[in-house]
């Protein structure tokens, strides 16, 4: 849990640092999807090649944990500009009821 907290934070405050395309953010986040199947694999067989060594599970989580900030934040920050101007401070206030919710 550590872990991916500390990476979490650390991704957040590098999303203002460098950008992508917000027409583009739907294709890291689907590759996010490959994660579930490592972690499953990770469960199935522990003596694999990630999970063999804690090193490889620090890894496996710091990776999901990076991504998460990373595309949660740049997610958070187009999400308005996606709107009409009119309605950009409802839809930032929703999505970050959103967020704080956990939907």
């Amino acid at each position: 849990i550590g872990t991916f907290q500390v990476v979490d934070v650390i991704s957040r405050s590098l999303a203002g640092s460098f950008s992508m395309s917000p027409a583009r953010l739907w294709l890291p986040m689907l590759l996010r999807l490959a994660f579930v199947p490592l972690f499953m694999l990770g469960q199935r067989d522990p003596d694999g090649f990630l999970w063999a060594s804690d090193l490889g599970r620090f890894l496996l989580v710091a990776l999901l944990a990076f991504s998460n900030g990373l595309f949660g934040s740049w997610a958070m920050m187009f999400g308005p500009a996606c709107c009409a101007p009119e309605k950009r401070e409802v839809a930032g206030m929703a999505m970050s009821w959103c967020l704080v919710t956990g939907i």
